[in-house]
C-alpha cells in the first residue's frame, strides 16, 4: 500500500454584494489560501486542486 501526501481543503463560503465569494485554504505540504469570487471560479479552483492530487497518485505519491 503507498501512503499519499494528504491535503486538507477547506471552503469558506458567503455570500457577498450578490456575488459567492470562498476563501479556499489548503493544507499538507505546505499552506495554500485563495480568494475567489463568482461559483465558476470556485468550482474551478477546487477542480484544479483535486486534479493536482489525481496527478500524484498518478505519479506515485510524491
Amino acid at each position: 500500500m503507498t501512503a499519499y501526501p494528504w491535503r486538507v481543503i477547506v471552503v469558506r463560503a458567503w455570500p457577498d454584494n450578490g456575488q459567492l465569494r470562498a476563501r479556499i485554504l489548503v493544507e499538507g505540504d505546505g499552506q495554500r489560501t485563495w480568494v475567489v469570487v463568482g461559483l465558476p471560479e470556485v468550482v474551478e479552483r477546487l477542480r484544479q486542486l483535486l486534479a493536482e492530487i489525481e496527478l500524484q497518485a498518478d505519479e506515485g505519491g510524491t
